[in-house]
Formats: C-alpha cells, sequence, structure tokens
C-alpha cells in the first residue's frame, strides 16, 4: 500500500471543482513565479507576493470559467489552492513550462475575448 492522502468525490460538481484547482494551483505558481527570483517557493509567493498570486489567479480564475462555463467561489479555491501550498512549501513556482502555460493562457483568453491584465502584463515583461 502507498501513504498518498485520498478523499473520494461525491459528484461531478466536485470533480470539476478539484481539477479547477488543480489548474489554479499549477497556473497561478507557475506564470507567477516568472516574475519571482529563480528558486521562488510557494511559501515565498504566499508570503512575500500574496497580491501577485491573487492577481495572477483572478484572470487563471475567469479563464476557468470561460472554459468549464460554471462559476465558482473564488475564496473557496484560494483557500484550496493555499492548502495544497502547506503539502510542499519548497515546490518552487516555476518550472521549465512556465513561458508555455503562460501562452497558452493568453491564446485561450483571446479566443474567449477575455481581458486578463495581469497575464499581459507579466508577458510583456517576460517576452
Amino acid at each position: 500500500m502507498i501513504d498518498i492522502p485520498a478523499h473520494v468525490l461525491k459528484s461531478k460538481d466536485a470533480l470539476l471543482f478539484e481539477l479547477v484547482l488543480k489548474n489554479l494551483y499549477i497556473l497561478t505558481t507557475n506564470i507567477a513565479g516568472l516574475l519571482l527570483e529563480k528558486n521562488a517557493t510557494v511559501n515565498d509567493l504566499r508570503t512575500q507576493h500574496l497580491d501577485l498570486m491573487r492577481d495572477v489567479s483572478t484572470d487563471i480564475l475567469a479563464l476557468q470559467t470561460q472554459l468549464t462555463g460554471q462559476t465558482f467561489d473564488k475564496q473557496k479555491l484560494e483557500q484550496g489552492m493555499l492548502q495544497a501550498f502547506q503539502g510542499d512549501l519548497t515546490h518552487q513556482c516555476m518550472g521549465r513550462s512556465a513561458p508555455t502555460r503562460l501562452k497558452r493562457a493568453l491564446e485561450l483568453a483571446k479566443s474567449f475575448n477575455l481581458s486578463v491584465p495581469t497575464l499581459d502584463n507579466i508577458a510583456n515583461q517576460v517576452f
């Protein structure tokens, strides 16, 4: 047996929430990490760059809303993301896929004619 924590989801809505939370975590940490110092961790993001984390997650959540056609509780998602950070506070924000993820998010936003000012600002600084 592998000792990995898990919980059973009771509905399709609960599954969708968990999938959106996963995307929010990955995209927020990776894309915000493009502006942070090399080797910045999720702990650095939540303790030193909370406004950036929230601004990026707002844009990502807007994308997730468009992709799924559903709205989500922003506060509950942020709490879930911060709880996920607790699982590995030393996890680095920016992986090698971060620039590609930002480009893909911007392309999706454009296809939805969706304003994502924080993502645009990051792209202007990075590319």
